[in-house]
């Protein structure tokens, strides 16, 4: 009953209404305004606005039905929020009775073809509450997801089927009042954000190079092979060429060396990966000659880096540092025999008379084993096996044996079993060793027929002094041997500096 009084006074009020101010249609402009497009977000929004054309007298709003349209390869999944023409919107339609809202306006989009329509009704379509003037009148806004901000938005009013006032439903004093007249429709077909100016097609935009410091006209601008955008991708600077500065620039380190071209040195043996290049070593291998040796340390030592026996003695270049020769000399101790040889028969590659007897290695190196003992005259500090040290028998005291021969039978005494090389003959000498072999204990008994203090020196194969003792003449001295390994050693009497006798004794 309430409603249809409600009813009644409305179609009464909107009569005498539209007797008097709104029998004749009015002009109306749309727009879309106030575009904000949230880049971060990735989302539109626009207002959609209506007013009256200048001139023309104020106007109200009652039913209507705004069409538009929009590019869905843009702008998509369009929500509409209403701003007025909404049920906040009230006015008196009979003063002291009773009050009427617009409904709660109806929103239709599809995300296909980008059609869209906001809808309200009102209890008398051609009347409503909204006074429109000369003013722009703000009605909704509409949010959009945004697709491609390149491409334009499309957003235009569609004149066709866009209404305000349906005149089917109008009352009037005349019987009827016409839809309201349609004046200028404003697009929003903007593109939300303008392509990026890539003047050297790089792909980098001009903004990004100035920030840079690259030149937007030259897609290279350090020169160096690779683009700027590359090098903004990657580590290197594109505004130096060669970013580590190993002397070679970035667009060879990447695509031809395969090197680390912000690291100088990319394989961290010490030579920077230039130099490397220059000489023909591996700047991803630090040991390019796989010798043990890496390449710094070669360049160091004065070695080959791409050869691993740089002197070809038969030593890798490691070997020979960890026996201390010389690399780069193929013989260091000069004594005629290569530095691998000497290591192969255990002589002393550092060393040019690895026996200290006198004799240079190389000469006894040819001589074999002279007395057969199955130690080469090279190790041997006797020779000729006749119980006189080599050394010893140097009667001329020059410091070379090899030059000594006593009995003029054209071999040197060192290398002849029958010539002691003692040519003291005024000495009567006799010296006694027992046990022999010996164990423990050694007692040496020594009688001469000179007057002088006498010592016993022991040595080993090599001439390496093992003990001393002071000893008098006919005296028996016990010497311990306990500490002495297994092997043959050399027991020399010394007299006024000088040896007057020696004899070997081999220790169990």
């Amino acid at each position: 009953m309430l409603n249809q009084i409600k009813q009644y006074f409305t179609y009464f009020f909107v009569g005498t209404l539209l007797a008097t101010s709104i029998a004749q249609a009015e002009t109306y402009d749309l727009q879309f305004a106030n575009p904000t497009y949230d880049e971060a977000a990735g989302t539109f929004c626009v207002t959609m606005q209506i007013k009256g054309i200048e001139g023309e007298d104020e106007f109200r709003i009652g039913a209507h039905t705004f069409f538009f349209n929009y590019n869905t390869e843009c702008i998509n999944s369009a929500n509409y929020t209403s701003i007025n023409f909404d049920p906040d919107d009230e006015c008196e339609l009979f003063p002291g009775f009773f009050n009427e809202t617009y409904p709660e306006p109806s929103f239709f989009a599809d995300q296909l073809t980008g059609d869209a329509n906001v809808t309200s009704s009102f209890l008398s379509p051609a009347t409503g509450c909204r006074l429109i003037g000369n003013e722009w009148e703000d009605i909704g806004e509409i949010c959009f997801n945004v697709v491609d901000p390149l491409l334009s938005t499309g957003l235009c009013f569609d004149a066709v089927n866009t209404v305000v006032n349906q005149e089917e439903n109008a009352i009037g004093a005349d019987g009827e009042v016409e839809k309201h007249t349609q004046g200028s429709f404003a697009c929003y077909d903007e593109a939300l954000s303008s392509a990026p100016v890539d003047t050297d097609e790089d792909g980098l935009t001009d903004e990004e190079e100035e920030a840079l410091g690259t030149d937007p006209n030259l897609a290279d601008t350090d020169g160096d092979g690779l683009s700027d955008f590359e090098e903004a991708e990657g580590p290197t600077d594109p505004t130096n060429e060669d970013s580590d500065g190993d002397g070679l620039n970035d667009g060879e380190e990447l695509t031809e060396y395969d090197t680390d071209p912000i690291n100088e040195d990319s394989d961290g043996d010490g030579v920077n990966d230039g130099q490397e290049i220059a000489d023909e070593t591996d700047p991803n291998n630090e040991d390019s000659d796989e010798d043990g040796v890496n390449d710094g340390q070669e360049a160091d030592n004065g070695t080959d880096p791409n050869n691993e026996d740089t002197d070809s003695d038969g030593l890798t270049d490691s070997e020979e540092l960890e026996e201390g020769t010389d690399g780069t000399n193929e013989d260091s101790d000069d004594d005629g025999i290569n530095d691998g040889d000497e290591v192969a028969q255990d002589s002393d590659p550092l060393s040019n008379d690895t026996d200290g007897d006198g004799v240079l290695d190389g000469i006894e190196n040819d001589q074999g084993d002279t007395d057969e003992d199955g130690t080469p005259n090279i190790l041997d500090p006797d020779d000729d096996d006749d119980g006189v040290l080599t050394a010893d028998e140097d009667t001329n005291g020059d410091g070379n044996p090899a030059n000594d021969d006593w009995d003029d039978d054209g071999i040197p005494d060192y290398l002849d079993g029958e010539i002691t090389g003692l040519n003291d003959a005024t000495n009567a000498l006799s010296i006694s060793i027992a046990p022999n072999p010996i164990q423990d204990s050694m007692n040496v008994q020594v009688e001469v027929s000179t007057d002088g203090p006498l010592t016993l020196s022991l040595f080993d194969v090599k001439g390496a002094l093992i003990l001393k003792s002071e000893l008098n003449n006919k005296e028996v001295v016990n010497i311990s041997t306990t500490d002495l390994v297994a092997g043959v050693y050399f027991v020399s009497i010394y007299q006024n500096g000088k040896v007057i006798a020696q004899q070997k004794v081999t220790k169990q």
